[in-house]
């Protein structure tokens, strides 16, 4: 505010800037609170603690320094320009929109058909080749079905047929079945061997059920871990032995989440924080004692070119006391810490950006586990919950992010060991167990 009258009457005198709203003439505060929704930003913030005094000036009550968002003075001429447009402009711009978007949708249409076209053409060769089952269909049903595109030989004498000559319309309606009725599958997963888990996981998650896209085929592959989960709860012991097997359940589960979309929701969440790692090349969290010893020798017979002359195979405690590995280690579990805490901040933060599906299991195991041990607390049942979503979502990425090309270039041993200590504070974090050594 100011405190001089005779600035006020030469600002009314001028005519084109106003320094406090009790100068305004009516019509023109009246103009100012209607242009809220406008680009124009006001502050007033400056007239908070200030009143008006005799001759219509402000005074500052307890003269505070304002912060100002936006220029104080205003130009009623600014704003008014601010606020009027060319109504027969406006009118001609929305009309070329119109017809643009007539253009648009005239281009999208034939080529939405054409996509259609293709998807059913997909369709039709995806049953064929379901159909070959492992070449047990013989090549002139396949020929016959594709309407006669292959050439082929008359079968030799004595040439044993294919045993589904003449049964296609059977094994049609037997895959249609398995599809839309997942508990065939799901009483199979128990039955199955475990050099037969590796294919029965790709048939389930990715043949049959493969179209992440399609809701139908969602619902029923959700469906089915739904049976195979309660089944597997029905046969439990104790809530500690769930999901910890290396199974088809389990490596169905793990095949589930690292699919496209689970796959596009890691590399947002983790991927910026791995290569912040890796491309530290000099970072070593190592903090095993025992190991960080070793490396005090290596380092120090390379830089002496001699020999290390004191212990060099110390026990666990030994090297806990040697004066250089107690100088290194406080500040490298220092670093650990706060590399943890900002992946778990990083997951905690975009928890609504984990696709639906994994979401909804984590669901499907905290009421099974409600139902099956209902004297376990929140924390066994949460620690059951999270040991699922990071082990099997968030564990394979950190320790290998190479895998899926979340890093471009070869780890060294110590970058492997610094995500693999990550990994192990997560992984207990997770299932909500305490640290059962130090290292």
């Amino acid at each position: 505010g100011h405190n001089s009258n005779s600035n006020n009457n030469n600002n009314n005198k001028n005519g084109s800037s106003l320094d406090s709203p009790s100068n305004l003439p009516n019509n023109a505060l009246h103009m100012m609170r209607q242009t809220q929704a406008s680009k124009l930003l006001l502050n007033l913030d400056k007239y908070k603690n200030a009143v008006n005094d005799e001759n219509g000036g402000v005074v500052d009550v307890d003269k505070p320094t304002p912060i100002n968002l936006a220029e104080e003075r205003v130009d009623l001429v600014d704003c008014k320009k601010e606020l009027s447009f060319n109504q027969r402009d406006m009118e001609k711009q929305i009309e070329r929109d119109r017809e643009l978007m007539q253009q648009l949708s005239a281009v999208i249409r034939p080529a939405s058909r054409r996509n259609f076209e293709l998807e059913k053409n997909l369709m039709v060769l995806d049953k064929q080749i379901q159909l070959l089952i492992q070449n047990m269909i013989s090549l002139q049903e396949l020929n016959d079905l594709a309407g006669g595109v292959f050439t082929i030989d008359a079968p030799a004498a004595g040439q044993r047929k294919s045993p589904l000559l003449g049964k296609k319309k059977l094994y049609e309606q037997l895959f249609h079945i398995l599809q839309k009725e997942p508990k065939y599958f799901a009483s199979l997963a128990k039955h199955v061997r475990a050099r037969e888990v590796s294919d029965y996981v790709k048939t389930v998650v990715f043949d049959m059920y493969g179209d992440q896209y399609d809701s139908r085929e969602e619902r029923l592959l959700l469906t089915l871990f739904q049976m195979v989960l309660q089944q597997s709860f029905d046969e439990a012991q104790d809530i500690g032995s769930q999901l910890r097997a290396n199974n088809a359940i389990t490596q169905m589960l793990s095949a589930y989440a690292r699919r496209g979309q689970g796959l596009g929701i890691l590399r947002d969440i983790l991927e910026k924080p791995i290569r912040e790692m890796v491309n530290q090349t000099s970072l070593n969290l190592e903090i095993n004692p025992v190991e960080v010893y070793k490396q005090i020798i290596n380092s120090y017979e390379a830089k002496m070119n001699k020999g290390w002359d004191s212990v060099r195979n110390p026990t666990s405690d030994e090297a806990a006391e040697n004066k250089y590995v107690k100088r290194l280690i406080p500040p490298r579990v220092k670093q650990l810490e706060y590399i943890a805490e900002h992946f778990v901040q990083r997951i905690i933060e975009t928890v609504d950006s984990v696709p639906f599906g994994i979401r909804w299991i984590c669901r499907q195991l905290a009421e099974m586990a409600q139902q099956r041990f209902p004297d376990a607390d929140r924390y066994q049942i949460g620690g059951l919950v999270g040991g699922y979503i990071y082990l099997r979502f968030f564990n394979p990425v950190v320790v290998t992010p190479e895998s899926v090309h979340f890093v471009d270039k070869k780890l060294t041993k110590t970058m492997r060991r610094n995500l693999i200590l990550v990994a192990k504070i997560l992984q207990n974090l997770s299932n909500g167990v305490e640290f059962r050594d130090k290292y």
